[in-house]
């Protein structure tokens, strides 16, 4: 095992003192500073009284888990997977996918196993509705969160789960240990230029970047694919990666980029957020979207895929084709990750209260089963989404629908489509004698705008919710 670094064998102790006390704690450290180590060395740390107690570890990507199993095994401790086709729950310590959790917690409930501490990496994931329920199931965890990223986007980002800051390593500190690197930010502009033209354009013209490995970032696969195709053909051998790959073809392709055998890959949401690439030397912001919270974050979540040190590598370049470093008012301190901004309109704040998703995870108290639904009429294609997956992930955990069969991001198949057009009909035919409840749910979820967004984990929650609506579980 590597020395600790300072700041890591400072904040041990005070994190087992808060262990020891139960107080629900959150470490932010700054990227490249190694908080999975300390987080391994916690969780193998954490004495159990029985075997039936578990310390369950989630992450929100799969390969941050491979990445947390890595640490394990330099540390030498044993530990069980739980994700994608890894259903293992045999040791005391669980590494887990944020995506996998209600499974886990089925799987646990039947075995009779209870969670005793449970361990959040990239933690400001951990206010969706999926791991508020998760958090609710087991009132008497300890919870530890460790994060990277202060700076919130909206409400759903604030993270309520942890009583204190524990401990705080900051990117000041990691730049003087030597840990990361300054970024160096290379505006270019436009003008009248096509946004590929003016990437490959910028890519291929500075002189600092001829011969080092990049990043560029994309909008979906096909445009991934095509935007490589065109680097490749301008003279910079490039290649797609994407979560649709498998693991090992992703591995190879970094490889290859490390290696100098391409010399940049084009990715889509693979790479913004704890992905361990020290090697990388520019990043080009191609991606961009209108909402400026999420284009804040995304610029901040990517650009600290690069800060990490590496052998010989004294900056990290950021071709900016949008500006967004003007134009989303970012500092180098938030690049570096260290400002911490709560920025939410009244409106939304207001609308995020009435639909009761925010905060405490699934609550809405204050309106009916019927209400809420009913309310989907007057939101978003994406805030419908988020209720329905509320609805079903508390369902499932009381036992009122199946667990999810995974592959949720995955295109509905025929079996669902077909359902959903008898559940349609029979709302259909029923007229005046179906529930205002279920009217509601299938107008605003069967519009043809919100039903092409619709995936096949999105159909599972639907048909599900539907089954408990008319066998009377909800109302």
């Amino acid at each position: 095992m590597k020395k600790l670094r300072a700041w890591q064998a400072a904040a041990y102790p005070v994190v087992m003192r808060a262990w020891q006390a139960r107080t629900h704690g959150l470490v932010r450290a700054a990227t490249g500073g190694g908080k999975s180590i300390l987080l391994a060395l916690v969780a193998r740390s954490i004495p159990l009284s029985s075997r039936s107690e578990r310390i369950v570890i989630t992450a929100p990507t799969q390969q941050i888990v491979r990445q947390l199993q890595s640490t394990f095994h330099e540390l030498q401790t044993r530990h069980s997977a739980f994700y994608a086709e890894e259903k293992d729950i045999y040791h005391p310590i669980i590494v887990t996918c944020n995506n996998s959790v209600e499974t886990l917690y089925h799987t646990l409930a039947r075995k009779k196993l209870d969670v005793t501490a449970w361990i959040a990496d990239e933690c400001h994931g951990t206010e969706s509705p999926t791991m508020q329920a998760w958090a609710e199931s087991w009132p008497n965890a300890w919870r530890l969160g460790f994060t990277a990223t202060p700076h919130r986007a909206t409400d759903k980002e604030r993270l309520t789960l942890y009583d204190h800051l524990l401990y705080e390593y900051t990117a000041e500190q990691a730049l003087a240990d030597g840990v990361i690197v300054p970024p160096s930010i290379l505006p270019y502009r436009r003008e009248k230029k096509q946004l590929d033209e003016a990437c490959i354009e910028a890519i291929l013209g500075e002189p600092m970047l001829r011969g080092l490995p990049g990043l560029i970032s994309a909008w979906s696969i096909p445009d991934a694919t095509q935007f490589a195709q065109k680097l490749s053909r301008a003279g910079c051998r490039a290649a797609p990666i994407h979560g649709e790959q498998p693991p090992d073809l992703q591995k190879r392709l970094l490889e290859a980029l490390r290696r100098g055998s391409l010399g940049a890959l084009v990715h889509v949401n693979l790479l913004t957020e704890g992905a361990d690439l020290p090697f990388l030397r520019w990043l080009c912001m191609r991606r961009a979207t209108k909402d400026r919270n999420t284009s804040r974050n995304r610029f901040i979540q990517e650009v600290g895929r690069g800060l990490r040190f590496y052998p010989g590598k004294s900056e990290f370049f950021i071709i900016d084709p949008h500006d967004l470093f003007n134009r989303l008012q970012l500092t180098y301190a938030a690049v570096l990750g260290q400002e911490i901004e709560e920025e939410t309109e009244e409106a939304e704040e207001t609308e995020e209260k009435r639909v009761s998703l925010g905060g405490g995870g699934y609550q809405g108290e204050r309106l009916s089963e019927g209400e809420r639904i009913a309310s989907l009429e007057m939101t978003g294609a994406l805030r419908e989404r988020q209720i329905l997956r509320a609805m079903a992930v508390k369902l499932r955990l009381q036992g009122k629908i199946p667990p999810s069969q995974g592959r949720r991001a995955a295109p509905p198949t025929q079996e669902q489509l077909r359902a959903l057009g008898i559940a349609l009909r029979a709302a259909k035919q029923a007229e005046g004698r179906v529930a205002p409840s279920l009217k509601g749910l299938l107008s605003a979820l069967a519009r043809e705008g919100v039903r092409s967004e619709l995936t096949a984990g999105d159909l599972e929650d639907l048909l599900g919710v539907l089954a408990a609506l008319r066998g009377g579980s909800i109302r």
